[in-house]
């Protein structure tokens, strides 16, 4: 019944005949179906690293920033006053981290 009406649609519309020559030309041809699996897995690639690069940026970015947020606390302790001892007794960093901060 399914075949019958798809043969009668194939008839009256030649968009619709010519959609279905052109997938059974395409399902027959091997080397088109490898090549259209290769365009596949290469676009899978490239959303892969797409993905990867922004996660590596966002670390990346998360680390900076909280290297400047460490910079700017030890700056403000310097500026109160506070030594390098007791920045470190804080902050849990050794001496010579923060004198190369500051």
């Amino acid at each position: 019944m399914e075949d019958n009406i798809l043969l009668q649609i194939l008839k009256e519309d030649p968009d619709i005949e010519d959609a279905e020559e052109r997938y059974r030309q395409f399902v027959a041809d091997e080397e088109l179906r490898e090549k259209y699996q290769d365009r596949i897995k290469a676009e899978r690639d490239r959303r892969s690293q797409i993905i990867y690069a922004e996660r590596q940026g966002e670390k990346r970015g998360l680390e900076q920033g909280l290297e400047q947020g460490r910079r700017e606390l030890i700056a403000r302790m310097k500026s109160r006053g506070m030594s390098t001892a007791e920045i470190a007794e804080a902050t849990g960093m050794s001496a010579e981290e923060i004198d190369a901060i500051v």
